[in-house]
């Protein structure tokens, strides 16, 4: 007979199976997990994308803003602004990362997260009074804070359930 075509009785390179699980797919997957801690998962990562979100268009929001305040003279104020948002920007990754680890079973994940909360509430505080002059001229509003404290506060109440505590081993 001719000679075989190329690509003819070779194993083929288009996958058949499911799809495995990686980047945002291996974030939203929560199987396994107790239902009070997947609320809390996702709690955790609604809020730590939110707070991503916030912090990058607050860091942006503000180099604008200081411009605006150089020109009138008094450009030290946007200081209080850019550190809120840029804690807000370490915060929210750390809570991402974080709660990674509540489905490996680490209940240091766990202690990091409930730090991180109180961070959360301290962050929420301080962007009030930060933003207090942006908040002046309508430019910003303490609501994403607090909004990011609340589903924190949530999501640590429920991962210290005694039936996530218990899957965890603590």
């Amino acid at each position: 007979m001719g000679a075989a075509l190329p690509g003819r009785g070779h194993h083929s390179p288009i996958r058949t199976g499911p799809l495995p699980r990686t980047g945002f797919a291996r974030i939203l997957n929560a199987d396994g997990l107790p239902a009070e801690l997947r609320a809390s998962y996702y709690c955790w990562i609604l809020g730590g994308m939110l707070g991503l979100l916030a912090g990058s268009m607050g860091l942006f929001a503000m180099v604008g803003f200081a411009g605006m305040l150089a020109a009138l003279g008094v450009g030290g104020l946007a200081a209080p602004g850019f550190a809120a948002a840029a804690l807000t920007l370490a915060v929210s990754a750390l809570q991402v990362l974080f709660a990674m680890g509540l489905k490996e079973r680490s209940a240091r994940a766990r202690l990091a997260l409930t730090v991180l909360a109180a961070a959360t509430l301290g962050l929420a505080l301080w962007s009030s009074t930060a933003l207090s002059v942006a908040m002046a001229v309508g430019m910003a509003s303490p609501a994403a804070g607090w909004a990011g404290f609340l589903l924190a506060a949530a999501a640590t109440v429920l991962m210290w359930l005694e039936n996530p505590s218990r899957w965890l081993g603590g």
